[in-house]
C-alpha cells in the first residue's frame, strides 16, 4: 500500500513460502511501491531543440512519439511480448542515429583508402573489429558532451580513451615488424576514426554546436567591454522558474597557511593507512599516510593583487588592451573574472563555462516545474538530474504531465533572449546592440575560427528551425501524450 509518509520503498518484499510445497504464498493483488524509473532521453539536446524549434531533432530525443497511448494491448504486442526481444535490439534514439552516421563515414573512408594503401585499410579494418565498438556505446559518451559546450579537443580525448594502454601495447607487439610505423600506429588509427566521428558529430549535431557558438560569442561581448571603458556588473540570467542564475565566475588563487591540523581532529577526512613493515609479533605495522595537513583556502584575485597586475603585464595581455594600472574596469565587485589572462590553475573559463551552465540551469528549472506539476497532481516522486523515480501505477500519468510541463515552459521561456538581456544589463550596452554584435560574428567567422571548423550561422541570434510554439508535428502525438523517456 501506499503510505504518506513512505510512498515509495528501496526494498524488496520477501515472499512467503509454503513449507509443504516449497513455492511462494500467492499473496493476492496488491500496490508496489518499488520504484520504477523514467529517463529522459538526452535531456540537454531536448532543451536545445526545444529552444531552436528543431522537429526533427525533436523525434530523435523522444519529445515526440508515433506510438499512440492504448489501454489495451493488440495481437502483435502480445506476440512481442512471448517471443521476448532481440538482445541485440537498441531503441532508436540520438546516440543510435550518430553511430549510424559515424559507421557510414568510416566505412567511407575505409573503402576510399583501400583504393590507394589497400594494406593499411585492412590493417585499420581488423583493429577496428579488435578494439573500437563501432555503435552507440561510442558515440553515447561522446554526444552527451556536445550540449553542454564540450568542444573538438576534448571530444577527441574521449574517443581517444577507447584505446586503453594495455590495449595501445599489444598493437605495438603485433605489428611490430609489420609496419614502418609501429610506435605510432595506434595514434594514426584512432585519429583516423576521428575523423569519421568528427564529421558525424558536425552533421548530426548541428544545433548544439549553433548554441555553443552562440554562447562563445555572446560572452565575447560580455569580456570585450571593459576595454571600451565600460565597467560590469555580474552576469545574471532570469531562469524558467523565474529565479536569477549568476553565471559570473570570478578568478582565484589558493593560499596554504602555515596552520596543520592533525587529521584525527577532522572526522571527514579519508583516514588512509599504509603499511610500515611488522611489528616484533609478526604483525603488519600500520600508520596514516598522513598525520597532518596545511590548510588552504581559494581566495578572489583582487584588481590590485600582485597576480593580477603580473598577468595583465604580459605581452598577450598588452596585446588585448589590458592595462595593469587600471585593472578595476575589468573587475566585477572589486574581482577579477574568470577570464583570459586571468584564468588561473583550469581550462573552464566564464566564456566556455556558459555553455553547460545554461543547459543545466534549464533543466534544473524543467524539474522544478515538474515536481511542483506531480506534487499537485498526487504523484509521488523522487528525482536525480534527468532521472524521475514513481511507481508503477503512476508512470502514464507522469509522463503526459511531463510532456505538459516541457512544451509550457519552452513556449514560454527563451534562453537566448533572457542570456542576451543578461549581457545588456551587465554591460550597459543596448539589447539590440548585443545581437547586432553576436549576428555580425557569428554570420562572418574569421579565418582562425573558420581552420578549426567553426561554421557561419546566418539565422543569428536568435533563430530557430520552424516558426511559433512548439507542437506535434502531423501524424504525432498530441501534447498530453508527449513520450518523455521511460
Amino acid at each position: 500500500r501506499r503510505s504518506q509518509e513512505k510512498p515509495i520503498s528501496y526494498y524488496n518484499i520477501k515472499p512467503e513460502i509454503d513449507p509443504a510445497t516449497g513455492n511462494p504464498i500467492p499473496a493476492g493483488a496488491h500496490m508496489s511501491t518499488s520504484p520504477i524509473e523514467l529517463d529522459a532521453s538526452a535531456s540537454g539536446s531536448q532543451h536545445l531543440y526545444a529552444q531552436y524549434r528543431n522537429i526533427d531533432g525533436l523525434k530523435n530525443v523522444n519529445v515526440w512519439s508515433k506510438r499512440p497511448p492504448r489501454e489495451l494491448l493488440t495481437t502483435k504486442d502480445i506476440k512481442m511480448l512471448e517471443e521476448g526481444v532481440d538482445n541485440n535490439s537498441i531503441a532508436k534514439d540520438l546516440y543510435t542515429n550518430t553511430a549510424g552516421t559515424y559507421t557510414t563515414k568510416l566505412r567511407a573512408r575505409l573503402d576510399e583508402l583501400s583504393t590507394t594503401d589497400p594494406k593499411l585499410a585492412k590493417i585499420y579494418n581488423d583493429l577496428t573489429n579488435q578494439y573500437v565498438q563501432v555503435g552507440r556505446s561510442t558515440s553515447k559518451p561522446i554526444v552527451m558532451k556536445v550540449p553542454y559546450g564540450a568542444g573538438e579537443t576534448r571530444l577527441k580525448v574521449t574517443l581517444q580513451s577507447l584505446l586503453g594502454d594495455k590495449e595501445r601495447l599489444q598493437i605495438l607487439r603485433d605489428y611490430n615488424g609489420k609496419v614502418d610505423n609501429v610506435t605510432t600506429l595506434a595514434d594514426e588509427f584512432m585519429d583516423f576514426h576521428w575523423k569519421s566521428m568528427w564529421s558525424a558529430l558536425k552533421e548530426s549535431l548541428d544545433t548544439q554546436f549553433e548554441f555553443r557558438r552562440f554562447s562563445k560569442v555572446l560572452m565575447e561581448v560580455y569580456n570585450e567591454a571593459p576595454l571600451s571603458g565600460t565597467p560590469r556588473k555580474a552576469l545574471l540570467v532570469k531562469s524558467p522558474s523565474g529565479h536569477q542564475t549568476d553565471f559570473t565566475i570570478y578568478a582565484t588563487q589558493f593560499e596554504q597557511s602555515r596552520e596543520r591540523v592533525k587529521v584525527n581532529l577532522l572526522p571527514d577526512f579519508p583516514q588512509i593507512k599504509q603499511s610500515k613493515g611488522l611489528t616484533k609479533s609478526g604483525k603488519k605495522k600500520e600508520t596514516y599516510a598522513k598525520k597532518s595537513i596545511s590548510l588552504t583556502s581559494e581566495i578572489p584575485i583582487a584588481p590590485t593583487d600582485p597576480l593580477a597586475i603580473r598577468m595583465a603585464s604580459t605581452p598577450a595581455a598588452i596585446r588585448k588592451g589590458i592595462s595593469s594600472a587600471d585593472l578595476g574596469v575589468c573587475a566585477v565587485v572589486n574581482k577579477m573574472v574568470h577570464e583570459e589572462p586571468f584564468v588561473t590553475d583550469s581550462m573552464k573559463s566564464m566564456a566556455s563555462a556558459l555553455a553547460p551552465n545554461a543547459v543545466h540551469m534549464v533543466d534544473a528549472g524543467y524539474l522544478t516545474k515538474l515536481v511542483i506539476a506531480l506534487n499537485e497532481a498526487g504523484v509521488p516522486v523522487y528525482v536525480v538530474h534527468d532521472a524521475f523515480f514513481i511507481m508503477a501505477p503512476d508512470v502514464r500519468k507522469t509522463k503526459e504531465i511531463a510532456g505538459q510541463v516541457f512544451i509550457k515552459m519552452h513556449n514560454g521561456y527563451n534562453l537566448r533572449k533572457e542570456l542576451i538581456e543578461g549581457v545588456a544589463k551587465a554591460t550597459s550596452i543596448p539589447f539590440d546592440e548585443v545581437v547586432n554584435r553576436i549576428n555580425m560574428r557569428m554570420l562572418n567567422p574569421n579565418k582562425r575560427e573558420m581552420s578549426k571548423g567553426v561554421l557561419s550561422y546566418p539565422d543569428g541570434a536568435l533563430g530557430t528551425k520552424t516558426e511559433g510554439d512548439l507542437k506535434p508535428p502531423e501524424g504525432f502525438s498530441s501534447l498530453n501524450e508527449v513520450i518523455m523517456g521511460g
